[in-house]
């Protein structure tokens, strides 16, 4: 009989290793990985971003939130290059309409959620005092 620690630690293990594979694929992200490579990075970034953002009117700080601004900067280096790339797939890459639409769906939103991403960095940013 297996213990309930013995379950736990099993289970942390296996989420920690799923976790860091997609930590690791984000890591390794490129120009020739697939699509839906691209969307499991961005909406991470998008994760992280959004955590960071709320995060920001929690600091108290001065120091708090320009290293909170600077992680979030750190975010949006590294996804805008993959989020052009992912807007910038052509019709020719999908194999028909529907895909194509589905996909114009699905891009129109990603674009619109780092669209608020970045006016709430630089709505974060104005309020910092110089």
């Amino acid at each position: 009989m297996i213990s309930s620690k013995t379950n736990f630690c099993c289970l942390l293990s296996l989420w920690l290793f799923s976790f860091s594979q997609i930590l690791y694929a984000a890591n390794e992200h490129n120009h020739n990985s697939t699509h839906s490579d691209a969307l499991l990075f961005l909406l991470g970034e998008k994760l992280a971003l959004k955590k960071l953002q709320v995060e920001l009117n929690q600091d108290t700080s001065a120091e708090q939130k320009t290293a909170n601004l600077e992680k979030q900067k750190q975010h949006l280096n590294s996804a805008l290059p993959v989020l052009n790339d992912y807007l910038s797939r052509p019709e020719s890459f999908y194999p028909n309409m529907q895909m194509y639409h589905d996909s114009l769906k699905s891009r129109g939103a990603i674009l619109s959620d780092f669209s608020s991403l970045i006016h709430d960095y630089f709505k974060g940013v104005s309020a910092q005092p110089f």
